[in-house]
């Protein structure tokens, strides 16, 4: 499970030269801290054990074109894909990614606005918070500052159509603010929608 980390990217921040060393260097500390948590690890009183989950729509940020113009500009990129790759030339594939979330968007957005869940699993006087979307870590500490680190586990990219959430000063630039389509609500409706859950009957 990923936790949120929407803003979280060490790869490219460990000091180190080498992405291969990158690489080796945060594995094993990954790996280490896995290893300190299996050894540690107690077990819980889950005495109680529920599941919640709460329908949200989270405001666009703007207008989207309509789903069947994006099916014909996606229809396009796979017609020119496949003609590069009959030429024997290496098509990237990244181009698609945009188009084909801008797609997934249209497909089920309601008028301007784009509905998903936030879902809880309560485990005793722990729980377990589902965001949709790639979600900043700014999150996870909306929870724990009420609730503690330490009952609070989040996991975040359970519906990937909204795609990022940022908090409303992340807004003023960057490349996650760049290609962000909620609006700067879709930050509050979310750690509100997760508090909600919370309150009947979380830690």
């Amino acid at each position: 499970m990923t936790g949120a980390c929407g803003n979280i990217n060490p790869g490219k921040y460990a000091g180190l030269k080498s992405r291969k060393q990158d690489v080796m260097t945060l594995g094993y500390r990954l790996a280490t801290a896995a290893q300190v948590a299996y050894e540690s690890a107690q077990p819980l009183d889950a005495g109680r054990i529920s599941w919640r989950c709460s329908a949200v729509e989270l405001q666009l940020r703007e207008a989207l074109k309509s789903a069947s113009e994006l099916e014909t500009e996606v229809e396009a990129l796979i017609a020119e894909h496949k003609e590069i790759n009959t030429r024997g030339e290496k098509a990237p594939g990244g181009k698609f990614r945009r188009p084909l979330g801008l797609l997934m968007m249209a497909q089920v957005a309601v008028a301007d606005r784009i509905p998903t869940e936030v879902c809880l699993l309560q485990l005793g006087d722990k729980a377990v918070v589902f965001y949709p979307g790639e979600c900043f870590v700014e999150m996870a500490y909306c929870l724990y500052a009420k609730h503690g680190h330490e009952n609070i586990l989040v996991v975040e990219n359970c519906d990937y159509t909204p795609s990022y959430i940022l908090p409303p000063e992340a807004y003023a630039g960057g490349y996650e603010a760049s290609v962000c389509r909620t609006a700067p609500t879709a930050f509050g409706t979310l750690v509100q929608t997760a508090l909600d859950l919370l309150a009947e009957g979380g830690p």
